[in-house]
């Protein structure tokens, strides 16, 4: 095995060949430096896709956890700035919108083990909270959907993007 930088490569040698230290020389000059640049590389584009993928503003925000094993997946940015009616609050939700959010959480213990409920704000947001087989996911859609039929279809398609064949309710 052969390590730079953030990359491992491992190479099989055929046995007819004896493995000297000049074998051992000669590999480390022809692999060190273009090994340290393929890797820079693949590291540079990994940081830039993550990067993309994780700061992307969407058009819905959620929160999902699955109560069997903790885990927890969101797309809501934490910001340093103060909530008022007119600007969003430091979870980068309006304040109805949060509000909204952890009454449904907290009434999800009076409700069937399996539920959705999808909730009109003032200002024309939705949002829903869902649960199935102990995972909860909450959702805010920013878009002004007038039909429930196209919020439930919106929150379908997020749920198939996002979570694949994590979390699904039919």
């Amino acid at each position: 095995m052969y390590k730079a930088h953030h990359s491992i490569v491992c190479m099989f040698v055929k046995m007819e060949n004896p493995l000297t230290a000049d074998l051992y020389n000669s590999l480390d000059q022809f692999l060190g430096t273009k090994l340290y640049l393929l890797s820079e590389k693949m590291k540079n584009t990994v940081e830039k896709t993550l990067a993309s993928k994780l700061y992307t503003e969407r058009p819905a925000k959620f929160v999902y956890f699955n109560a069997m094993n903790l885990a927890i997946k969101n797309s809501i940015k934490y910001s340093n700035s103060i909530a008022t009616p007119n600007r969003p609050s430091e979870f980068n939700l309006s304040p109805d919108a949060l509000r909204v959010l952890v009454d449904i959480s907290s009434q999800q213990s009076c409700m069937h083990p399996t539920y959705s409920v999808m909730i009109k704000t003032s200002n024309d947001n939705w949002v829903a909270g869902r649960l199935c087989n102990s995972r909860e996911i909450y959702i805010v859609l920013n878009q002004k959907l007038t039909k429930l039929y196209d919020v439930d279809s919106e929150i379908q398609s997020l749920c198939a993007q996002e979570f694949g064949t994590i979390f699904f309710y039919d």
